[in-house]
């Protein structure tokens, strides 16, 4: 049960729904909140619930997704544009915020609209408007951008700095980050 506070006292609130760790296993890094989905990670899937209803997410190829075992621990979720975005097997993955699925190119086609790029010894993965920024820990630390759409390299990997810097943030139009005592941004589409 919750408690609400207000001016006038407290109420019992009972939950609206509660989510049992028991079907994928314990969650290994927090929940993402994406629109209307809670996206999560468990050692062996990524899997999404319904915020609102808090129905697990289903679909053939799809959600749950099904990691690669590994002994590299997974980066963090990160999503934008309508996707969610995470490492597996060395690739950047792209998967619909709706169903997990790979989103498919309008046409008779049908191919997959995103390529994923080879990636390895990722540290974070962030995602900023219409770019996705993987930064590598190799033993270098270097940010490279992806287009959040096609998954198609704009620019080469930049070192950051040869020890890790500490984080690196991303803003609609730079990268943001320390080095040797210097803050530094970097445009984000052009690197």
């Amino acid at each position: 049960m919750n408690t609400k506070l207000t001016s006038s006292g407290s109420q019992t609130l009972s939950f609206a729904w509660e989510l049992s760790h028991t079907a994928h296993g314990g969650l290994n890094q927090p929940p993402l909140i994406a629109g209307d989905r809670l996206v999560c990670v468990t050692p062996s899937k990524v899997f999404a619930v319904d915020l609102y209803t808090g129905e697990e997410v289903k679909a053939r190829d799809g959600f749950p997704y099904n990691l690669n075992p590994s002994f590299d621990p997974t980066p963090a979720l990160t999503h934008g544009r309508g996707f969610v975005y995470f490492v597996d097997d060395g690739q950047l993955l792209a998967r619909q915020l709706t169903d997990g699925k790979v989103a498919k190119r309008r046409g008779k086609d049908g191919a997959p609209r995103w390529t994923p790029p080879k990636v390895r010894s990722v540290t974070s993965v962030l995602a900023s408007d219409d770019v996705v920024v993987v930064c590598e820990a190799n033993p270098d630390t270097t940010v490279t951008g992806y287009d959040a759409v096609t998954g198609e390299r704009l620019w080469k990997p930049v070192k950051v700095s040869q020890s890790s810097p500490g984080p690196v943030a991303a803003t609609r139009d730079a990268l943001v980050f320390v080095s040797a005592g210097h803050l530094f941004a970097v445009n984000i589409r052009s690197g």
